[in-house]
């Protein structure tokens, strides 16, 4: 499976879009890092997220059974397939924009 990960402050001008349709699975993750001193890059050991979207959710559990690795035991993790699901809590998405009304 390929992916494009983007930094949200270094996109380069391209900006982000994140498109989740029915069926399409993603996982959100949250680490504070290891809270002292430690020998890694701070960019490895800072609190840092992470919203990964797949094409569905076959897709998705996969990468969680097969490759995801959660980089610190003090990780916070939400799953789901949008219109079916979600693991760990309630998960919305709020998009503002200019000049419309907030629904």
């Amino acid at each position: 499976m390929s992916a494009k990960t983007r930094d949200a402050s270094q996109t380069h001008g391209e900006g982000i879009k994140i498109d989740l349709p029915p069926g399409a699975g993603w996982v959100l993750y949250a680490d504070n890092g290891p809270g002292g001193p430690c020998g890694q890059s701070r960019s490895i050991t800072c609190p840092h997220g992470l919203l990964m979207a797949f094409p569905n959710g076959d897709t998705m559990r996969q990468y969680m059974e097969n490759e995801f690795q959660a980089r610190s035991q003090k990780h916070w993790l939400m799953w789901g397939v949008v219109d079916s699901y979600t693991a760990g809590g309630v998960f919305r998405v709020i998009q503002h924009q200019e000049g419309g009304s907030d629904d």
